[in-house]
C-alpha cells in the first residue's frame, strides 16, 4: 500500500502558495493555508461558515470555535498571522458578506 507523507519543506508550501494566490479564485489558496496552518480535517474545514471567521463589526476573530465532526470535541485553533492574511486575501476579492453562508462556496 502507498502511504502519503505531508509536505515538510517551506519552499515547496509556499510555492504552492503563491501558485494559487494567482489563481482567479482565493478560495483553494485560503482552503490551503486554513488547512496548513490549523491541521484541521478537511470535513471540518468545509463546514466553516463566513460568522465563524468574522465578528459582527466584520473583523477576523482571534480563534475559531468550532466541534470536530469525527470526535464531537469543541476546538478553539488561533487564527495566525497565516489564516489572517489569507481571509483577508480572500474577503478583498469577496463581494457583500453574509455571515450564515459557507465560507468555502464551490
Amino acid at each position: 500500500m502507498n502511504t502519503v507523507e505531508p509536505i515538510r519543506d517551506i519552499k515547496k508550501i509556499a510555492a504552492i502558495k503563491n501558485m494559487l494566490k494567482a489563481k482567479k479564485n482565493p478560495r483553494d489558496f485560503l482552503l490551503f493555508t486554513m488547512g496548513i496552518n490549523s491541521a484541521l480535517r478537511i470535513s471540518d474545514l468545509l463546514k466553516l461558515q463566513i460568522g465563524d471567521v468574522l465578528d459582527k463589526r466584520g473583523d477576523i476573530r482571534e480563534h475559531l470555535y468550532l466541534r470536530v465532526k469525527k470526535t464531537g470535541k469543541e476546538l478553539t485553533p488561533k487564527i495566525n498571522k497565516s489564516m489572517r492574511e489569507a481571509l483577508e486575501f480572500y474577503f478583498s476579492k469577496l463581494g457583500p458578506i453574509d455571515y450564515d453562508a459557507p465560507l468555502f462556496q464551490s
